[in-house]
């Protein structure tokens, strides 16, 4: 009976850590580019961001496996999202620029 009621409270935690961090993706303004994006399981992605300005990383695990793989996401890649709006990927051009992409609008 402890370690179920162990398990369970462990489950709570690990879900409740996961939607605050999709909280924070959600209300947080970011432009950087991808550094690490890494396929975790049941659709789950953890996507590792630098910021351009603050030179700050940024780690999320988000449901976005569709998403990535319809639109060949990857290391590298821009990302410019603003705060409780939409998130436009750009991918480096043959010459260096960064070209736009696409869109995703997480809520």
């Amino acid at each position: 009976m402890i370690v179920f009621i162990g398990f369970v409270s462990f489950l709570i935690f690990r879900t409740s850590k996961a939607k605050q961090a999709e909280r924070d993706f959600i209300g947080r303004n970011l432009t950087g580019k991808i550094i690490g994006l890494k396929d975790r399981f049941r659709g789950n992605y953890k996507l590792t961001i630098e910021e351009y300005q603050a030179k700050k990383m940024f780690e999320y695990t988000l449901q976005i496996s569709w998403f990535v793989k319809e639109n060949n996401i990857s290391i590298g890649d821009s990302i410019n999202k603003s705060s409780h709006g939409t998130t436009k990927f750009y991918k480096k051009g043959m010459q260096g620029h960064f070209e736009y992409c696409c869109e995703l609008q997480y809520y």
